[in-house]
């Protein structure tokens, strides 16, 4: 059995970029985790930086942290201009969210 380890998992971010506006990095697995960048090379840093933190800060409130899904969502591909994978640092004894899950996945996360 697959064991999740400390930073072992990607998460799934979306670039959008929209006339005017800053390149925008949502995380679909993780609702409120939003960042922006003004250049698309620097918004990879951005949001690795952005979902560590979210991560830590409800790690810290105790809450859960949702597990990142093999395949997300896109939703509207409308100024959609990159998908890629962000590997968060993920603290120590995290709790993962296992809401949606089979039970045997679910076991794998407890």
């Amino acid at each position: 059995m697959a064991e999740l380890k400390l930073g072992d998992r990607a998460y799934i971010a979306l670039i959008r970029k929209t006339p005017g506006s800053n390149y925008i990095v949502k995380f679909p697995d993780v609702p409120g985790c939003v960042t922006a960048h003004k250049y698309p090379t620097l918004a990879h840093g951005a949001a690795q930086e952005a979902l560590s933190k979210h991560i830590a800060t409800l790690h810290a409130a105790g809450e859960r942290v949702p597990v990142a899904a093999d395949i997300v969502e896109v939703g509207d591909t409308e100024n959609l201009i990159l998908v890629m994978t962000v590997w968060p640092d993920i603290p120590e004894n995290v709790r993962w969210s296992t809401e949606g899950m089979s039970d045997e996945e679910a076991r794998k996360h407890r």
